[in-house]
């Protein structure tokens, strides 16, 4: 229960709770009149606990000082929002520094990226072995993972960090991830993770291999983080983002956009080392893509950084009703 000073009680600094399956904690003091009773601290206390910040920002709870005896309240911030930032480049990757350095302006930054390249590993999770936490010389609230962009955001969100992240952002990854490229990133899956711990999150990218202007990407990353940070995101979504690799001022907007579909064309090398054994690269041409409108390939031709909203539900609803008219026996 609260404690009594003077004219104020302060209740306990944290409320844990599940909504839904988010967990949030909020970090809270209440200054209220002497007249409240015991029964009235348990019950706003327990309302507390059902509070959803679409933020998940700390607040301060304060009484109405104009108010009779209703229990009103107003909130502020306490402490700077927490940005946990990761990659799938590796922690020394230039455009990693690009990126948390952008997003200073905005939060405190804590970077968990892998200590190499992670490139194309989805959404894997190291589970067959034990994974190591280093940080990185020089560098305060930055740290290596020997594992993936999930790994990391993982093991900082469900233990390492001394709280909860209220914005989670993976990249700047140097080439897109347009289409069907959302299922191989491990840039993507770092967000997406957050996403599935129950926080605001979004990946992005530049479109070039070689970024030629990652400040443009990270530009915008910092104009993103706080639009979410004050407007939240729905449920269960993460935003994937590309961005067209050219000076800011020479963008042409902001689309919303949806997934389009690449071509690929993979090839499938097959070799011989030296002592005789087979090996295989898996490589090919650069993948085209199907021209259709509203897509992230149609924003980036025109010039535009293309937002797309991926969602935690993977079902194909439309399909549903057709597989349900042909039962599938036994």
């Amino acid at each position: 229960m609260g404690q009594r000073h003077a004219n104020r009680i302060i209740l306990p600094n944290f409320f844990d709770y599940d909504d839904e399956h988010e967990h949030v904690e909020m970090s809270a003091r209440l200054a209220i009149r002497e007249s409240w009773s015991s029964a009235q601290l348990d019950a706003f206390a327990q309302s507390c606990a059902r509070v959803r910040l679409k933020d998940r920002r700390p607040v301060c709870y304060t009484d109405d000082a104009a108010g009779a005896s209703d229990m009103s309240f107003s909130t502020h911030t306490m402490a700077k929002p927490l940005i946990l930032v990761t990659n799938d480049d590796g922690i020394r990757a230039p455009s990693l520094e690009a990126l948390a350095s952008a997003l200073e302006a905005v939060g405190e930054v804590h970077v968990y990226a892998p200590d190499r390249q992670q490139s194309a590993v989805g959404h894997c999770v190291s589970l067959h072995r034990p994974l190591r936490v280093t940080p990185l010389g020089g560098r305060e609230q930055w740290f290596m993972v020997d594992g993936t962009p999930t790994d990391c955001v993982m093991l900082a969100v469900r233990n390492l960090l001394g709280r909860r992240p209220d914005l989670v952002v993976s990249g700047i990854n140097p080439g897109a991830n347009l289409g069907d490229d959302v299922t191989y990133s491990g840039t993507v899956a770092g967000a997406y993770e957050g996403m599935l711990l129950g926080i605001a999150s979004f990946a992005i990218s530049s479109v070039n291999y070689v970024p030629n202007y990652l400040e443009t990407a990270g530009r915008f990353a910092t104009k993103l983080a706080r639009h979410i940070l004050e407007h939240g995101l729905p449920p269960d979504t993460v935003l994937n983002v590309n961005v067209p690799d050219v000076p800011y001022d020479e963008l042409s907007g902001v689309a919303i956009t949806r997934m389009g579909r690449r071509d690929y064309k993979d090839e499938i090398v097959r070799r011989l080392d030296p002592r005789g054994g087979m090996y295989y690269w898996i490589g090919g041409a650069e993948p085209s893509h199907i021209v259709e409108s509203g897509t992230d390939f149609e924003a980036i031709e025109h010039n535009r950084i293309s937002v797309t909203p991926l969602h935690r539900d993977l079902t194909n609803h439309a399909a549903l009703p057709r597989l349900a008219e042909q039962p599938i026996a036994l």
